[in-house]
């Protein structure tokens, strides 16, 4: 009788009935289930590696992992006896082989919901196309809007107990971060050389290549600001927005209407005496389109106004008219120049 490998899916995600269970893990004993087994572990590895990097400063001790398998084991075996009905598996080294092994291991930890205590932790990573928003709901209930051609990254750990609760962030996003009752840290940590630290409170963070900027809605901020190895730490209030130099600690702080610098979130755009040179890179980081100016004295010239941001076609035929310029798309390449009379 051929197996029906849709209840591996139920059996992953512990949905599957002490009979269903039991037809699961024979079929692991086959030859066809083993392979099955072993591409599903050398996945989830792959994926950790690819991880590792992120979450982990050392590199993972393979011998110490095993050794941790070893002595948790036995605690599992029972549970898997007592679920499905059959013996404990003898796992030890002397009597184990691979195939065998490996069936037995990712059937215990499937079945307790228990692998990734075994292998590392895992983060979730969010990412935003140009041109796309998201908006992402922590574990803690804290809300992220990602902007435009953005990266969020989450460690699926340190979101319970006494430990700060950490995001790292490439982009631009708008945070909504909760205040626990345990008085827990948020950290945001992004590849310039700041970090951003709150309790609870509203704020906007953008890393883009050109350019870095912290902006404070409400409650407080500690900017954490590495410069020739020293830390320095700033002390934000609302209001007040400290932007940094490109690829460098040097910064100015400066009261600003914070509305302005996260109008993004309601698919706005808005500008006041905004430089064409600064719009430019908007586009070029937002929706990916690189802008051609056969004029430079536009490049001196600022705008403002309010202009959609969910529809480029749309942005580009306002900056248009309020610049009283032609406007050439061809592809993700758009001109700007002059009209002649």
């Amino acid at each position: 009788m051929k197996f029906d490998k849709s209840l591996v899916e139920k059996y992953l995600n512990n949905q599957c009935t002490p009979k269903e269970a039991r037809a699961v893990l024979d079929w692991f004993d086959t030859e066809e289930g083993q392979h099955f087994l072993e591409q599903h572990i050398a996945y989830k590895l792959q994926q950790t590696e690819d991880k590792s990097h992120f979450l982990f400063k050392d590199p993972v001790d393979s011998e110490k992992l095993l050794a941790n398998i070893y002595q948790k084991e036995s605690q599992y075996a029972s549970i898997g006896q007592a679920i499905v009905g059959s013996a404990p598996f003898d796992l030890s080294p002397q009597k184990r082989s691979w195939p065998l092994f490996v069936a037995a291991c990712i059937s215990l930890f499937l079945l307790t919901g228990a692998i990734y205590w075994f292998v590392m932790p895992t983060e979730r990573i969010y990412h935003t196309s140009f041109g796309e928003t998201r908006q992402i709901t922590l574990p803690d209930q804290s809300v992220v809007t990602l902007n435009a051609n953005s990266t969020l990254k989450v460690a699926d750990t340190n979101w319970e107990g006494q430990k700060p609760r950490e995001v790292w962030l490439e982009g631009e996003a708008y945070f909504s971060v909760v205040h626990t009752h345990n008085h827990r840290k948020f950290l945001v940590h992004t590849p310039k050389q700041f970090s951003v630290q709150v309790l609870g409170t509203e704020f906007n963070v953008t890393t883009r290549k050109a350019h870095s900027r912290v902006v404070l809605n409400s409650g407080s901020i500690q900017l954490h600001i590495q410069e020739q190895g020293e830390e320095n730490t700033i002390l934000m209030k609302p209001g007040e927005a400290v932007e940094f130099e490109e690829n460098s600690a040097y910064y100015v702080k400066k009261e600003v209407n914070p509305v302005q610098y996260s109008a993004w979130k309601e698919n706005k755009l808005i500008f006041d005496q905004t430089s064409i040179e600064e719009l430019v890179q908007i586009l070029k980081d937002n929706y990916g389109i690189s802008v051609l100016i056969t004029d430079k004295t536009l490049l001196r010239q600022t705008i403002s106004g309010s202009f959609p941001s969910d529809d480029v076609d749309l942005l580009l035929e306002g900056l248009s008219r309020l610049l009283t310029i032609e406007v050439i798309r061809e592809g993700n390449l758009v001109k700007f120049q002059q009209i002649h009379d």
